[in-house]
């Protein structure tokens, strides 16, 4: 296998998409679509990912090339050239740093954003059916023609596990992580939903997906989006059912009800939490996004913006082509649309106006709760940077908003998580109200000299002095790891949580604990 990596100087041929916005009503006017340009490839698009930050984009052709664009002035950054054959999967990992391509005969190629050095490999077992990455991006989930799931973990190049899948990954249209990667989930046409522990590669529950909508129906799935931020997951089902009162004299085509729909599903129960009719036929495609309240669909060269909250259709366009990927950047200012004659189209999104705080639970609140680690992601206590196992003490929050509660609280969540992490020691809570109460020191608002003399009384190689953010609906969670020895800072790290609840917190300490140490 020999792979060519070549940058490019000039921009691609750039071309204005034509677009068709239908009429809006005052409620989907809040999210509107401006047309960029379209990027040319050479053949079909077989994949397409945004960056973190959304200012890169890499799109995959599907005879198995890759190309890197700044979307925001369509300048062709890089093009990689592979003999590794058609394209399954391609994207972003390791905090942005490298991409992964995963190719129908097996082959998974990991390589730098930047450099010439040629790409490691891996290889399946069989030939890859879906493929998933975790929230981090650094586990890479591929389901295989043998019914098994393989796990790699990126960074160290090494498959870590093999989920034995029998008769749950026939006719399958989506893998995917959840938003803490505790659990990996398959859907089927049929509607069949299997998870797993990729920890323990255990099956954690099965469940099936239903419309329900018409009596005697038989679902049918058709397409699958899930956010990884997020903790819904979006199918577009279609229901088949006889016509009340039965057939009369022979069947024919027509006779049979369709109903098409959106279903959005909670991530954990597989409880339906809203459905949304869809009156344009069977979807083809579908990604989550903007945020977790909206879904982009397609058919044909079609392509609506539906409002999950409102249950309605907002804004809509006319694709450079017929549709064979849709992505959404992560911050919801973009959306990208592959097409089969290898035209990428770019329209820059204008988000909703914001739900207010005290109207979240009202509205849909399992739509509720988006969640992104904001800047580096890769842990900033990393074992092989330094001695282990290394003693952590993590002082009590700074709630800028005056929580009297939520800052210990968010304190002994962090303690709790970190815990399993087998390098780090932590300083017990008692040890540290203890001193705070001998040194006369405030729970809230330590100062670092203050934190870092704490520090070296509890005989702790490093602390943790955090505050928490809000900002409307959304809060924030930020961490600076101090030095004792050295009185640095070694790293920070913050979290983001979009259109959050009380009950989210939980999650989003545990996002922070994954930043701070795996």
């Amino acid at each position: 296998m020999t792979t060519e990596i070549r940058s490019l100087g000039a921009p691609t041929a750039l071309a204005l998409a034509a677009v068709a916005l239908a009429p809006l009503n005052a409620h989907a006017q809040a999210l509107t679509l401006s047309p960029e340009r379209t990027l040319e490839r050479e053949s079909a698009v077989a994949s397409l990912d945004f960056s973190s930050d959304g200012a890169l984009l890499l799109v995959g052709s599907e005879e198995g090339d890759l190309a890197l664009f700044d979307p925001g002035s369509g300048e062709a950054l890089r093009e990689l050239r592979t003999d590794a054959g058609p394209l399954r999967f391609a994207g972003f990992t390791t905090g942005d740093t490298a991409l992964v391509s995963v190719h129908e005969d097996g082959s998974i190629l990991h390589f730098g954003v930047e450099g010439d050095e040629p790409p490691a490999r891996l290889n399946t077992g069989d030939r890859p059916t879906r493929v998933a990455l975790d929230t981090g991006r650094r586990y890479l989930a591929v389901a295989t023609t043998a019914s098994t799931i393989e796990i790699f973990d990126l960074p160290t190049r090494q498959r870590i596990g093999v989920i034995d899948a029998r008769g749950d990954l026939d006719d399958l249209l989506h893998l995917g992580f959840d938003r803490l990667g505790r659990q990996l989930q398959a859907v089927t046409q049929r509607g069949s939903v299997t998870a797993w522990n990729p920890s323990t590669l255990q099956v954690l529950r099965r469940v099936t997906l239903r419309g329900e909508e018409l009596y005697g129906s038989r679902s049918l799935v058709h397409s699958v989006g899930a956010d990884r931020s997020a903790n819904v997951i979006v199918v577009a089902l279609e229901e088949v059912a006889l016509p009340r009162g039965g057939l009369r004299g022979p069947a024919r085509p027509g006779d049979l009800e369709r109903r098409d729909q959106l279903i959005v599903y909670d991530w954990h129960s597989g409880a339906g939490i809203k459905g949304v009719p869809v009156p344009d036929g069977v979807i083809e495609h579908l990604a989550v996004g903007p945020g977790n309240d909206h879904a982009v669909v397609s058919y044909r060269d079609r392509v609506s913006v539906m409002d999950l909250r409102a249950a309605e259709r907002g804004a809509q366009l006319t694709a450079p082509g017929p549709v064979t990927r849709l992505a959404v950047s992560p911050d919801d200012g973009r959306l990208a649309v592959g097409t089969a004659d290898g035209q990428v189209g770019l329209w820059e999104m204008a988000y909703r106006q914001p739900v207010a705080a005290d109207e979240l639970d009202e509205v849909v609140p399992g739509l509720s709760g988006r969640l992104r680690i904001l800047g580096d992601d890769t842990p900033a206590i990393r074992p092989e940077a330094m001695e282990v196992p290394v003693v952590v003490a993590v002082f009590p929050f700074d709630d800028r908003q005056g929580d009297e509660n939520m800052p210990a609280m968010v304190a002994e969540l962090l303690v709790t998580q970190l815990a399993n992490s087998e390098h780090v020691r932590l300083v017990e809570r008692l040890r540290i109200d203890a001193i705070l109460e001998e040194q006369e020191l405030q729970r809230q608002g330590l100062t670092e000299a203050n934190g870092i003399r704490l520090g070296q009384i509890l005989n702790a190689d490093l602390i943790v002095l955090g505050s928490i953010g809000a900002f409307g609906t959304s809060h924030t969670l930020s961490a600076r790891i101090l030095d004792t020895e050295t009185g640095e800072a070694i790293s920070g790290r913050q979290v983001l949580c979009e259109d959050c609840r009380a009950q989210d917190f939980f999650d989003l300490v545990h996002l922070l604990g994954t930043a701070i140490a795996r």
